[in-house]
């Protein structure tokens, strides 16, 4: 399962500081996965480390995680055995106090550098992007920038994209939907003013006990699909665990960005941040 380790803070980029008095607050962690595809059924297993994801084991691919002090994410080593480009890539983040500052993306064929801006609320509000990569023996480079645009609850509603290619400016919109406990349940798009019917997210979500059980999914993406919607029916599973309280809004956190980065979605929570809130 291709995890876009996206992504991905909500904007919220607050890694609480170690209190003398170690309260602990008891949650609940993602710690399988199972997505059914038609006939075909995929599961993933996430392990952690006081409550912070670890790793993320699926049968084509391995992402692993290393924090620095106060659990900032520090390293994020994605391997994987399919897609276009396989094989392993290195995200590594740069933080300016309680937030990312800068994340460059290595891998084999090509590498980025993501540089974050913040609105007075702390939100990301826009993030650039400079991409080197080499094809057929010529190198290529490129700058983007994307803005981020929330609601009163914090969620992102809107993406704006912009990339100029041969002198014209490209602009793609993302807008999304949520439902009342804060979970994606829809995406769509347009690429220069023009809705693409062709890249689209829905989602309808069960829960149990106030937590995500089951994603029923159906997704389109533009590029590297067949023409035809994935739909998926993804079921999480949990356990209990103890952690320290000053860390647990940042766990909640990345619990969100597992469960809503387990499809193809944009925003700053999937594949940018790479599980950094």
């Amino acid at each position: 399962m291709l995890l876009l380790a996206l992504l991905l803070s909500t904007g919220l980029l607050f890694p609480a500081q170690e209190t003398r008095a170690a309260a602990k607050k008891v949650m609940y962690v993602v710690t399988d996965i199972t997505i059914k595809d038609g006939s075909t059924t995929a599961k993933t297993k996430v392990k952690y480390k006081k409550g912070f994801i670890k790793k993320i084991t699926s049968p084509k691919e391995t992402q692993t995680f290393t924090y620095g002090k106060n659990y900032q994410l520090k390293k994020y080593v994605d391997n994987r055995k399919f897609g276009e480009f396989p094989g392993k890539e290195t995200r590594t983040y740069t933080w300016k106090k309680k937030r990312i500052k800068k994340i460059k993306v290595q891998s084999s064929n090509d590498k980025n550098t993501f540089t974050y801006s913040y609105n007075k609320k702390k939100q990301v509000s826009q993030i650039k992007t400079h991409s080197e990569w080499t094809e057929e023996g010529k190198k290529f480079t490129s700058d983007s920038k994307e803005a981020y645009t929330y609601d009163k609850h914090g969620n992102y509603i809107k993406t704006i994209h912009e990339i100029k290619t041969d002198g014209t400016l490209h602009k793609d919109v993302n807008t999304f939907k949520y439902d009342k406990k804060g979970n994606v349940t829809r995406r769509s798009m347009t690429i220069d003013g023009k809705r693409f019917p062709n890249s689209y997210y829905k989602a309808k979500i069960s829960y149990k006990k106030g937590r995500v059980k089951k994603m029923t999914t159906s997704h389109l993406i533009p590029m590297g699909m067949d023409g035809k919607p994935a739909n998926l029916t993804i079921t999480f599973t949990y356990k209990k665990v103890s952690v320290k309280k000053a860390y647990a809004d940042n766990i909640a956190r990345q619990q969100w960005q597992l469960i809503n980065t387990s499809p193809q979605l944009t925003g700053p929570s999937n594949g940018v941040s790479g599980f950094a809130w």
